[in-house]
């Protein structure tokens, strides 16, 4: 009996061990992810000037309000091609506008940055099925 005691006892507690250094779970906001591009950026680009910064921090705050209110309109309607074109869109924006207030070395690694983030995520969606949406 004293066996079966210590046996369930060892299971629990490995249950609870287990499930207490799982990863968090769920999916970060299209905001946060916004934030977190432009602190990425911040990390990787450290001779930025005080106008750059402030610039900046308008042009990630617009692109994630406009991720935001594009995200809400396509939940809505589930096009996902359509959601897919504006995102495109809004990227190329907020590169261009990266593209007018940095300088060329800034830029070069803006672009590596957010190249590598796109590959990630074309890697991240390449196991979804055609005209499959976001999950």
């Amino acid at each position: 009996m004293n066996k079966k005691i210590y046996l369930f006892l060892i299971m629990t507690m490995s249950l609870f061990y287990v499930e207490s250094q799982a990863q968090p779970g769920g999916r970060m906001s299209p905001e946060d992810r916004v934030m977190r591009e432009k602190q990425n950026l911040y990390s990787k680009i450290d001779d930025l000037s005080d106008d750059q910064t402030m610039i900046i921090d308008g042009i990630y705050d617009e692109y994630a309000q406009s991720i935001k209110e594009s995200f809400e309109e396509i939940r809505k309607n589930r096009n996902w091609e359509e959601m897919r074109a504006k995102m495109e869109a809004l990227n190329e924006e907020k590169d261009g506008l990266m593209f007018d207030i940095l300088s060329q070395e800034q830029y070069v690694i803006y672009e590596e940055m957010t190249t590598a983030q796109r590959e990630r995520m074309k890697e991240r969606q390449g196991n979804r099925k055609p005209g499959e949406g976001a999950q």
